[in-house]
């Protein structure tokens, strides 16, 4: 069965005084490696050293961060990563206002190494951009409560499909569902809440560019 070693760099800890160094021994005992950095009280130079161990220890590595950590997470040569609209607008250092936008800017990514590229963009859906091809995910309409644990669900919800062998398009919808579910309240995703099978029956994943795709985003 495979397993994921999950990475929460607390910045209210100093991990270089009071946590040991990652080892290749302790990195190759994990099938998947999850880095999602906590605040900015790690160095972007440690947590790309992190990703550079795993990814040497040829462990794919699922990397959630943002501003400096982002930038120096990718350098690093993740397997995957998940910004969101904003954050990878920062990285790119330019407004993304629409989807071919968002395209090139990950085709840039994908180009220098990174297998994956996973970009939440709120009402407007998720962009995911594999090996096997450009999909994009539309969820149904919500009643906004918190946005808070959305990308974690989000990153949680695809994890959980890759790991299961799921079709690409199963992984995009079970994942983007229940970020949906998940700002409807505090907390994360509830794939066992009474309306995440109307939620999964009303998203839709499609490839892009598609039909009628527009490539607008509201931002």
């Amino acid at each position: 069965m495979a397993r994921i070693l999950t990475i929460t760099l607390n910045p209210a800890l100093d991990l270089s005084v009071e946590t040991a160094p990652l080892t290749l021994g302790e990195v190759n005992r994990t099938g998947h490696t999850l880095m999602e950095p906590a605040g900015d009280g790690f160095p972007p130079s440690g947590l790309a050293n992190l990703v550079e161990q795993a990814s040497q220890a040829d462990k794919p590595v699922w990397l959630d961060t943002s501003g400096a950590g982002l930038k120096a997470g990718i350098k690093a040569g993740p397997y995957a990563i998940k910004p969101n609209t904003d954050e990878l607008s920062d990285w790119a250092g330019t407004p993304l206002k629409d989807l071919a936008s968002v395209a090139a800017t990950v085709d840039g990514i994908r180009a220098g190494g990174v297998s994956h590229v996973v970009v939440s963009m709120g009402a407007d859906g998720v962009f995911w951009s594999s090996p096997a091809g450009i999909l994009r995910s539309r969820v149904p309409p919500v009643s906004l409560v918190s946005t808070v644990c959305a990308g974690d669900t989000l990153l949680a919800g695809m994890l959980h499909g890759v790991l299961g062998g799921q079709s690409e398009d199963t992984v995009l919808a079970f994942a983007t569902a229940l970020s949906a579910e998940c700002v409807q309240h505090i907390g994360v995703g509830d794939p066992e809440a009474p309306d995440f099978h109307s939620l999964l029956q009303q998203t839709r994943v499609q490839p892009w560019p598609g039909q009628n795709n527009t490539g607008e985003i509201r931002l």
